[in-house]
């Protein structure tokens, strides 16, 4: 009985009726449809302008870092090599400061043989 009702409007119920009915609404749409649509076509459009935004921001991060890697890499190799030029001047100065104690040292046993 049930089945034998919907068949009873469906057949009520012509192509050019059905047609008309479902053009009518999607022509009657409200503002509120309207402005809530518009609405997300600029939130689509500002979701894509800040993706991009951030991909150039990510690139130009990660070339300043990849280039204070280089300065720093740099800066540590002439450290180094500075670093071990002081390392050898320290040493020859400690050889000399030796020496010098020993010249030192020989001065009085020489100054009281003499």
């Amino acid at each position: 009985m049930w089945i034998q009702g919907l068949q009873a409007i469906t057949l009520a119920v012509t192509a050019r009726d059905r047609w008309s009915g479902a053009g009518s609404s999607l022509k009657d749409g409200s503002h509120t449809e309207w402005l809530l649509t518009a609405f997300a076509i600029v939130a689509l459009a500002l979701a894509v302008v800040l993706l991009f935004w951030v991909a150039v921001k990510r690139r130009r991060t990660e070339a300043n870092f990849k280039q204070n890697i280089t300065d720093l890499t740099v800066t540590t190799f002439k450290l180094r090599k500075e670093r071990d030029k002081l390392a050898a001047a320290n040493e020859e100065l400690q050889q000399a400061i030796t020496e010098l104690s020993r010249r030192q040292a020989a001065v009085p046993e020489s100054a009281k043989s003499g």
